[in-house]
């Protein structure tokens, strides 16, 4: 099983046979749901992890960059459980233009994401304005204009929020995941003439 969709073939180009491979895309534990009631919003965009210049420098200069543009920005390596449902939009970076669970746990914790746009990855399971926000990755710009925006608009912000919590509840958690990676087994050893 790979995370990464990209490392496919890298794996396929090895040991194993292309069909021994298999894409297992991140997802949202399925106990991570938004509380009942909701608490007021603390912030207005959230990012939760880990920033170390050491490690991921580019992430670093990015939301350091933005901070400074945008005041509303809150910066926590928290656990995201408790901290995701206090924030009115929650902030994606990926380190490396990757499909993370960041985008599963934000969505699946019914917060209103704002994500890179990287690729098929992630527009094969989400639509953009409909499930979550895309930008293009580190353009700040462009990141203060769709923030601004949306902090303006309750309505829309909360509609796109529940429709990325549908999407995930319908396809996207961890039973989904086990669920698909049981039917492969199956077909597995089903192909190999063998018994579960």
């Amino acid at each position: 099983l790979v995370s990464l969709r990209e490392h496919l073939p890298l794996f396929a180009k090895g040991r194993l046979e292309s069909d021994s491979v298999r894409w297992n895309p991140p997802y949202a534990r399925d106990e991570d749901r938004p509380p009942f009631p909701a608490p007021a919003p603390q912030w207005d965009l959230l990012f939760a992890g880990t920033v170390n210049p050491a490690r991921a420098p580019e992430r670093h200069a990015f939301l350091t960059e933005l901070q400074s543009s945008f005041s509303g920005l809150h910066i926590t390596s928290e656990g995201f459980v408790s901290v995701y449902p206090r924030a009115r939009l929650i902030l994606n970076e990926c380190t490396h233009g990757e499909l993370n669970f960041r985008v599963f746990e934000a969505l699946g914790c019914g917060g209103c994401l704002l994500t890179p746009d990287i690729g098929p990855a992630l527009t094969d399971f989400f639509t953009d304005g409909h499930e979550l926000f895309l930008y293009p990755p580190r353009d700040v710009s462009f990141l203060l204009r769709l923030t601004r925006e949306l902090l303006e608009n309750d309505a829309r912000r909360l509609a796109v929020a529940k429709a990325g919590l549908a999407a995930v509840d319908a396809g996207h958690r961890a039973s989904h995941r086990a669920a698909a990676l049981d039917g492969w087994l199956r077909s597995l050893l089903a192909e190999n003439n063998a018994s579960v």
